[in-house]
């Protein structure tokens, strides 16, 4: 699935072609299959091709595992979960399709970037937080979060891999009893073949974060029952300061907590208490870089000035201190810290054709436009199940956008094809049938001269016509 893992599999020469797809190279072996990268002719993009080792087609219990994991990733759609295209069979050969990863597994991403900042850290920390809960949300649970199944991409955006070991919440394969997992950050209920739910992916999850923040491993042993026996009873080593600040290092305790009922109970939770933090810990460091600023102002422009007993005269400034006679006056003036940015949040009207079907409001975490069960296209979060994604709207630089997903009948925007547009006010999208008129949405200052020219071009095109804010309109049999 990765770009970077070129481990050489013995067990499985090159082949020329799976399926439709021309291999490309091999990238790796995982536990149950080979990992080749390919090209797709039909959609004409890179791919990465999981096939099942040969040796391997005939034991049930791995088949089924295998078929297991493209099931459970095929019905996630979420920007931190690796996507799966398509699924098959090549001369009994089942294989998984997935995107093609460029980037670094999160062991390796930490050890080449030691001197990531706290909330470079924690942002990757809610990303994962993020791509669990969609899984869960679709009863899933991965079961296996560990450094080695987390990727980096070069633009800082998190992957979920490898669903082999997930357990569905409707499936009976994994009889409870097994182990099935990585030692080093599996839960305790876990790591004793109990039963499992979200909350042990949560706690792999701290442990994951533990060694982002430190460099180390929480638990560690020098044989398999040493370990065990660490995950079960004994706490990790508290984590230094300079590792992480106490705020931060509690959410980390609360995650590693050895009953289930005593972590966070969703990941949605645990993610909720990360953001919380990194915007009081971007609000300090805010506080402390305009601190200078605020006092040089204050040394630039001396204060009424002060009559002691004495009869001295002595000026007054921000953080500064003067002896007057036996006391020390001190004078503070803290700096001014803006509260942070309310979310940004855009409005779409959806009609199909002319049929007016609602009004629809986005989040900074944007959402997919898709094809539902009974064929309606809709825009979905990551809790709606879809058989396709024909387009995304997602949130960045402080403006909305709409990126096409190869889209079978394209995405547009104002009379032209799009594969990616900033979305303003008053701009139309069609899809197919479907259209989504933008209401409202935010637009960043960097935007704003090429939005004015835009608006001028369209108003000559149009003879200079009058734009109008649109409303929803109703439908015809209304």
């Amino acid at each position: 699935m990765t770009h970077e893992d070129r481990r050489v599999s013995r067990e499985a020469p090159l082949l020329d072609r799976i399926g439709r797809y021309q291999v490309t190279g091999r990238l790796g072996k995982g536990s149950m299959g080979v990992v080749y990268s390919a090209s797709d002719p039909l959609m004409g993009r890179e791919v990465a091709i999981k096939v099942l080792m040969a040796d391997l087609h005939s034991d049930p219990t791995t088949l089924e595992r295998f078929r297991r994991e493209a099931q459970a990733a095929g019905r996630l759609f979420h920007r931190n979960i690796v996507a799966v295209f398509d699924v098959g069979d090549d001369d009994d050969r089942p294989f998984i399709v997935m995107e093609l990863l460029k980037g670094k597994t999160l062991s390796d991403f930490v050890r080449s970037t030691a001197d990531l900042r706290i909330d470079q850290k924690v942002d990757l920390m809610i990303q994962v937080c993020e791509g669990l809960q969609a899984a869960h949300a679709q009863g899933i649970y991965h079961r296996d979060i560990k450094p080695g199944n987390l990727y980096v991409l070069n633009d800082g955006t998190v992957k979920i891999l490898d669903f082999s070991v997930a357990r569905l919440a409707a499936s009976t394969l994994t009889a409870q009893g097994a182990v099935i997992g990585t030692p080093d950050f599996m839960a305790p209920e876990q790591a004793l073949g109990r039963e499992v739910d979200q909350r042990s992916d949560i706690f792999s999850a701290a442990a994951v974060f533990y060694y982002i923040l430190s460099g180390r491993k929480p638990f560690t042993g020098a044989t398999l029952p040493l370990t065990f026996h660490n995950v079960q009873l004994e706490d990790p080593p508290a984590l230094a300061e300079h590792d992480a600040p106490p705020a931060l290092a509690a959410i980390i305790v609360k995650g590693l907590a050895k009953q289930p009922s005593d972590r966070f109970q969703t990941a949605l939770d645990m993610s909720r208490e990360l953001a919380r933090f990194r915007r009081d810990y971007e609000a300090h460091a805010r506080a402390v870089s305009a601190a200078p600023d605020a006092l040089q102002a204050g040394a630039d422009a001396p204060r009424e000035a002060d009559q002691p007993a004495d009869g001295r005269l002595v000026e007054r400034r921000p953080n500064e201190l003067r002896e007057i006679g036996p006391e020390t006056l001190r004078m503070t003036s803290p700096p001014y810290v803006p509260p942070p940015p309310e979310p940004a949040v855009a409005r779409f009207a959806v009609y199909d054709e002319d049929a007016f079907k609602g009004e629809v409001e986005v989040s900074e975490q944007g959402v997919s436009i898709g094809r539902a069960e009974t064929n309606d296209v809709v825009l979905l979060d990551a809790t709606r199940s879809v058989s396709r994604v024909h387009a995304r709207i997602v949130y960045e630089d402080g403006c909305f956008a709409i990126v096409d997903q190869n889209s079978q009948n394209g995405t547009w925007m104002g009379g032209e094809r799009v594969e990616r547009a900033v979305v303003r006010t008053d701009d139309e999208i069609m899809i197919g049938d479907y259209k989504f008129v933008c209401v409202e949405a935010p637009l960043a200052a960097g935007h704003e001269a090429a939005d004015s020219a835009r608006k001028v071009s369209m108003k000559r095109r149009l003879g200079w016509c009058r734009f109008r804010s649109f409303r929803p309109r109703q439908s015809r049999n209304a």
